[in-house]
């Protein structure tokens, strides 16, 4: 913690001998936002990632889960508006819309495009950064070689009651009578029930990960707090700006997520895409993204299952970079 305390705001002290290794921030739409770009070679393709959360980002996890994409891509982690090192709170929480998180991702993918002087790029998103890699995999195919679902999210609101629902039932056969007193003292946020949903989110998320249905093999959510920590690219206010970020991205979008689903939508995508998908994920049912994935026709699609649940990048870091990279090599 003291030497978290000690670090500069800003910084990144892991350089790449003839690649690129690069910290920066861009006006995205008369918002400051932050980049990190990594790759063994700046000729090497460009790998945006698109966090989840919403405001949950993964720049901190850089070092843990993207060596090996660097060797085969620029690998771009972006902390969207109002997360992370991106998060102001001076900022009007009215632009915190999907709408608005896809316009600001055109806006960095075109920034890219220019900076590595590229045609194309390869997009992965996770959970929430599923939704807009799907709305831009949609919109924009024509600047993209291939889309990566991780997590991928198909009916938001289903989603959500399922998750709830197992992670009550689990406790229930458990004879957990703490966990059962909690989850049944919360109403889960539904759309347009104008509650706040950022408390009882964390309350079943908390036995969400309890029963294993977020990190395979870990039980407590602040097994990430290691990585969050030691990470190079974040000081100790950059902490600060992730857990500030985290919760009003929540609090202001949850309520326009649950309105998604894609299984309603016009079932096709002109590019190829990829979902990985771990068969232990309660937090985006894999049921509901296996039915998204079987109903959307594609000259090109694969689905990859992992021995993970909702975030293979922490628990199985080879595997996970293994499986991207074996979809568009």
């Amino acid at each position: 913690m003291l030497l978290k305390l000690l670090r500069p705001t800003r910084f990144s002290s892991r350089p790449i001998i003839n690649g690129i290794s690069e910290l920066y921030p861009i006006d995205v739409n008369g918002s400051k936002q932050w980049l990190l770009a990594r790759g063994k070679s700046k000729d090497l393709p460009v790998l945006l990632m698109l966090h989840g959360g919403p405001g949950f980002t993964d720049m901190w996890l850089s070092e843990h889960c993207n060596q090996e994409l660097e060797k085969h891509f620029i690998v771009v982690n972006w902390d969207q508006r109002g997360s992370g090192k991106s998060f102001d709170k001076k900022a009007d929480p009215k632009l915190l819309t999907v709408q608005q998180f896809v316009d600001d991702a055109k806006q960095v993918i075109n920034h890219l495009l220019e900076k590595f002087g590229q045609d194309k790029i390869h997009l992965l998103g996770q959970s929430w950064g599923s939704i807009l890699g799907w709305k831009l995999a949609k919109e924009i195919p024509e600047k993209l070689y291939h889309y990566i679902g991780v997590g991928q999210v198909s009916n938001m609101a289903e989603s959500e009651e399922r998750s709830y629902q197992f992670v009550l039932d689990t406790a229930r056969k458990d004879g957990n009578k703490k966990a059962v007193r909690e989850l049944e003292a919360i109403t889960m946020p539904s759309p347009n029930d104008g509650q706040s949903p950022f408390k009882p989110l964390m309350t079943q998320r908390k036995w969400l990960a309890w029963y294993g249905g977020m990190m395979k093999g870990e039980k407590k959510l602040s097994a990430i707090s290691k990585h969050l920590m030691s990470a190079k690219e974040y000081s100790f206010m950059d902490m600060l700006r992730f857990n500030n970020g985290m919760k009003a991205s929540t609090e202001n979008m949850w309520h326009q997520l649950l309105e998604i689903n894609f299984i309603n939508e016009d079932s096709k995508i002109e590019i190829p895409f990829t979902f990985i998908l771990g068969e232990h994920d309660h937090t985006v049912d894999i049921k509901l993204s296996k039915e998204l994935f079987n109903r959307t026709a594609s000259s090109n699609k694969q689905l990859i299952i992992l021995n993970a649940a909702h975030m293979p990048n922490i628990t199985c870091p080879k595997e996970y970079q293994e499986a991207i990279f074996s979809t568009i090599k």
